[in-house]
């Protein structure tokens, strides 16, 4: 498999682990709280844990190379570049441009998965001697 596909397999497989804790977490949580947005809280916050550590280790190979320190503030940055594309596009699709709510919601949702990929791929988890 080409090594760039294989790396979007493996990204593809860490949102997924990271989804299900968080979507986990949230239906736990939410059963036995029946607070929706405090379960929102705690399942996407371990979610974006669960997400950072399996691409710094596994995703992207860095291991211990770079102190989680120091991409924290770019995972960071990343994850609000997600949530303005997530929301800026589905406030642009669906309340803008009056496309159904669900298609702009998965659709946004894919594009700024990729987006957030690339973003990863290429500012967040690279070895300071990378491009």
């Amino acid at each position: 498999m080409h090594p760039n596909r294989y790396l979007l397999f493996k990204y593809s497989l860490s949102s997924l682990g990271s989804t299900i804790v968080d979507f986990g977490l949230f239906y736990a949580l939410f059963c036995a709280t029946a607070h929706a947005g405090g379960s929102t809280l705690v399942g996407w916050s371990v979610g974006a844990v669960v997400a950072f550590y399996l691409q710094k280790h596994w995703v992207f190979g860095l291991g211990d190379a770079t102190p989680w320190q120091k991409l924290g503030a770019r995972y960071g940055t990343g994850v609000l570049l997600g949530l303005g594309l997530n929301a800026g596009g589905v406030w642009l699709l669906c309340d803008e441009l009056g496309l159904s709510p669900w298609f702009s919601r998965i659709s946004v949702a894919l594009l700024a998965w990729y987006v957030i990929f690339l973003f990863n791929r290429h500012f967040v988890f690279t070895l300071p001697n990378e491009p």
